[in-house]
């Protein structure tokens, strides 16, 4: 016995295009091609901020309906030269890629994102600048903090391993498969 599936539209005829399906499996469609976390750097460089990482997901440009799931779980939290950044607060990573000072400054300057901000990475090259970004985070009053990542850098990854061999772990990146590949 062979079974086979077949998905039906709202008149009951087999669907030939995309926008033959029904709008709820359109939505459901589109919110499985929401992305996953991502790692949105801020740099902040002459007194002026910018962002690396950060291009806007695409399902907030395809169509309307696209965009309406995608703006449920993105905000547009900074517009710069009319070009809004995207944060999905619950799963992307906010990296702060300047210096620890740079998350004062930064929640001074957009006092709103102090109670939205779930996950910081803070960059630090000496031992100093991981105690000043530990003052300046909670000084910050970032209420809704779940995950804090040093980003350790100049050398600071081996003075950390060796101070603190049971608590430091780096992450190896995972290689990426290589789709063309069988």
């Amino acid at each position: 016995m062979t079974m086979s599936a077949t998905t039906i539209t709202r008149d009951g005829s087999t669907p030939t295009s995309f926008q033959d399906l029904s709008i709820e499996l359109q939505l459901q469609i589109w919110t499985c091609a929401l992305p996953g976390p991502r790692i949105i750097q801020l740099h902040y460089l002459n007194g002026v901020f910018f962002f690396r990482g950060a291009p806007p997901p695409l399902v907030l440009h395809i169509c309307r309906a696209s965009r309406e799931v995608g703006l449920k779980v993105f905000e547009s939290i900074f517009d710069l030269n009319d070009k809004p950044i995207y944060i999905n607060f619950a799963y992307d990573t906010l990296h702060l890629a300047t210096s620890p000072r740079m998350c004062k400054q930064f929640t001074s300057l957009y006092p709103g994102i102090t109670e939205k901000i779930e996950s910081l990475a803070v960059e630090i090259t000496s031992e100093e600048e991981r105690e000043e970004a530990v003052i300046n985070i909670v000084t910050s009053h970032l209420s809704k903090l779940r995950e804090l990542i040093f980003v350790a850098g100049g050398g600071m990854e081996r003075m950390l391993a060796i101070k603190y061999p049971e608590k430091v772990m780096f992450l190896e990146p995972e290689p990426m498969p290589d789709p063309w590949r069988h």
